[in-house]
């Protein structure tokens, strides 16, 4: 997966409840006494503590290492770590995180029992599907319920314990200790989206994912002797919590540019962290609030709306903002992303992506539809001939066939996007003002949110502009 991401810190009481159902092959299910994990240490420093040793035993781990039930797992500024369960089931751990984890059982029932207890940092976990048994995935943190459907999401938990999740793939029912009446108790969260959590425990609004987190910059592995407290020679640079002075350290305010960080001032930079007994976990996701039907909306007028699902299908118009627009069924396009098929009067067939509006409503009970088929646009016709003396001159316009298109319509900046266009049965055609053949694609790298035209002349001379936004985002370190 791209390593480039953005990471955005967060408050909350949650406990991530993900009973991700994945099955294992026979021959690879563990048994109980197989319960354990490792944890690959990448780069900065990585340390492990067993579940019953003291807080001062700590050790720094430079290698694989084994690790079983109620161990903790705490990494440094620049630290990296891979925890693998089993294939398929994987949290990465991020700079200045602390977990523990707290729960890996088999139970009577064949269930692989797992939680972790995240106190702060981010983490990116994947539970992937396999073949036979069931696997329940535990995510808990200082402030609030979330169950996630699904493989893959972001966990984000800043110093102060506000929570922030982002679905990549699946669905994500996020729970509140403080239900509101606009959100009530629950929101389901599906891929491509966020929702973040007060340190008190109230949800905000679904929306799409603003910025993903990024993968640390390189760094060198810290050696075995880093953490005695010692800064010795070679430790420099690598080791901060032997060779780093912090005067800040106690002010109750985490500073990671001085270098304070869960290892280095974790009375600054945990959060406290609530006994899990305060907050039971649902065994399975709490049925939607709303009575209300599924509508979508957005705030802008640049979400396209296309004559079916997937970015390779063809433009209509645009959603009107600020306008509740009917569900009627769900979909997914030749990439992977899932797309709504709204209520539009004007046309029979009009689908939007999930990712670009916010639905309301009791959208769990929308069912899948078929998705239309693809129809290609006719091969060119050989035009007019001089002695064409049929009279029968309709200016060519049932060859008339517009695609423009682009692969992408919200980036990061620094990154790229294809934009591509296919015109049939037109005199003339215009790209950004410039004049172009009917097919053609330009790589595109905006600095800032932009609008890409094309303009077609028909064959009756009739001019038709065609437009779409590309969002930027802003990259954050």
């Amino acid at each position: 997966m791209p390593r480039l991401r953005h990471l955005l810190p967060f408050i909350v009481t949650l406990a991530l409840l993900i009973p991700a159902v994945v099955p294992f092959a026979s021959a690879t299910t563990p048994s109980r006494a197989e319960i354990i994990a490792t944890l690959d240490p990448v780069q900065g420093l990585v340390q492990y503590r067993e579940a019953d040793a003291p807080e001062t035993a700590w050790q720094t781990v430079t290698r694989r290492t084994l690790v079983s039930e109620g161990d903790w797992i705490r990494t440094d500024g620049a630290g990296l770590a891979y925890l693998r369960f089993f294939e398929g089931i994987q949290t990465d751990i991020l700079p200045n995180s602390v977990l523990r984890a707290t729960t890996m059982q088999l139970t009577d029932d064949d269930v692989l029992d797992i939680s972790l207890d995240a106190l702060v940092g981010n983490t990116f976990s994947t539970v992937e599907q396999t073949l036979d048994a069931e696997v329940r995935y535990e995510i808990h943190t200082p402030s609030a319920v979330i169950a996630v459907r699904g493989t893959s999401w972001w966990t984000l938990i800043s110093a102060l314990g506000l929570t922030q999740v982002l679905t990549v793939d699946g669905n994500v029912e996020t729970y509140a200790y403080l239900p509101t009446a606009e959100i009530g108790s629950g929101v389901n969260v599906p891929a491509n989206q966020e929702v973040t959590s007060s340190a008190e425990g109230v949800l905000s609004p679904v929306i799409p994912i603003q910025a993903l987190p990024t993968y640390p910059p390189a760094a060198p592995l810290a050696p075995e002797t880093c953490g005695n407290m010692i800064c010795e020679a070679g430790e420099e640079g690598v080791c901060p919590v032997d060779c780093l002075t912090i005067t800040s350290c106690g002010n109750g305010v985490c500073d990671y540019q001085l270098g304070e960080g869960p290892i280095t001032c974790a009375t600054d930079c945990i959060p406290p962290f609530p006994g899990l007994e305060l907050a039971p976990l649902p065994t399975t996701p709490s049925q939607p609030q709303s009575t209300e039907p599924c509508t979508v909306q957005t705030s802008s007028a640049t979400v396209a709306v296309r004559v079916g699902p997937g970015y390779n299908r063809g433009v209509r118009d645009y959603l009107p903002p600020n306008q509740a627009f009917p569900v009627l069924g769900e979909g997914t396009g030749s990439d992977g992303s899932l797309w709504w098929q709204i209520d539009i009067p004007a046309y029979e067939q009009a689908w939007v992506d999930q990712a670009e509006v916010v639905a309301s409503g009791n959208c769990d009970l929308v069912g899948d539809v078929a998705a239309p088929p693809i129809v290609a646009p006719p091969p060119p016709g050989p035009g007019p001939s001089d002695d064409d003396d049929s009279g029968d001159d309709d200016g060519g316009l049932e060859d008339y066939y517009v695609s423009f298109v682009a692969d992408r319509y919200r980036i990061v900046e620094g990154e790229c996007v294809t934009v591509s266009w296919d015109v049939r049965g037109i005199r003339e055609v215009y790209y950004m003002g410039e004049g172009v053949v009917g097919q053609g694609a330009r790589v595109e790298c905006p600095y800032d949110t932009a609008v890409y035209r094309l303009l077609v002349v028909r064959v009756d001379g009739a001019q038709v502009e065609y437009k779409f936004t590309v969002e930027v985002v802003p990259y954050f370190y």
